[in-house]
């Protein structure tokens, strides 16, 4: 499992202060095709309305401003733990959690898995200045490809986009601009010191705190997506709401890593 440097570069607090402001106010398919090929229809799209309608969207953030606690989630684009989380954990805790209005999840993107995490992640926060960046994130998870296939053509992006409704087709785009490029520095930053924290870890990997705390000094509470996912999640959830503090990941899992394939 490759680990991220614990060294985080002070030249980029500042940076995550202004970033975060606007922020929070084995690996691969089984054949490589992806789901959304030219001609096929995109996957997902009513479960992705299912999931999101009807909750304020804010740059990365899902959920009420005043929500009590939360929690970020740093996922790679091509992790199968992340779609795994995303699609079999994450409703329950949307809709027990982030529809009640006692939790706001940020779901933070990192590139670790190569060009097509890359690629998906500029669109991700090119869309996130829409109040789109979760309907774009589910409906990737929707329709994997195999990792490192290169199949996040820019093709198979527009698809994806323009399958999301209200958003601006120019999004697709992958040439990341000043702004994308200071939002990926961010996510980077928070994934670094989150990770720091544990000791190393890999994506999925989640840390919680109080609604206005700093982004980038949370408690990391989970690294993968283990079988009892929501439960881990959901103990430090009522812990913060109530004044309590998380308790800590004390150590990084050994499995259940996007990041087992960039060390290999």
């Amino acid at each position: 499992m490759a680990a991220l440097s614990a060294r985080a570069a002070r030249s980029l607090l500042a940076l995550i202060a202004v970033v975060v402001a606007v922020t929070l106010a084995g690996c691969g398919g089984s054949d490589g095709t992806p789901a959304a090929a030219p001609g096929d229809d995109v996957a997902g799209v009513a479960e992705t309305k299912a999931l999101l309608d009807g909750i304020p969207q804010k740059q990365l953030a899902l959920g009420s401003p005043k929500a009590p606690v939360t929690l970020v989630e740093v996922i790679d684009l091509q992790c199968p733990f992340c779609e795994m989380h995303q699609r079999e954990v994450q409703p329950k805790i949307v809709k027990d959690f982030v529809r009640t209005g006692r939790l706001r999840i940020v779901l933070v993107p990192v590139s670790f898995l190569g060009d097509d995490s890359t690629r998906m992640e500029i669109v991700m926060l090119r869309l996130s200045q829409q109040a789109k960046a979760w309907d774009f994130a589910n409906l990737v998870f929707w329709n994997h490809g195999q990792e490192g296939s290169g199949y996040a053509t820019d093709g198979w992006l527009r698809r994806i986009v323009e399958a999301i409704p209200g958003t601006d087709s120019t999004a697709a785009s992958t040439t990341p601009d000043k702004d994308i490029l200071q939002a990926a520095q961010a996510s980077k930053l928070i994934a670094e010191r989150g990770m720091a924290k544990a000791g190393g870890a890999g994506t999925p990997f989640f840390t919680i705190g109080k609604t206005g705390d700093p982004i980038y000094d949370l408690t990391p509470i989970l690294a993968g997506a283990p079988p009892d996912a929501y439960d881990v999640i959901a103990k430090p959830i009522k812990r913060v709401e109530t004044g309590k503090a998380p308790e800590p990941l004390e150590a990084a899992p050994e499995d259940s890593s996007a990041q087992e394939a960039g060390d290999a």
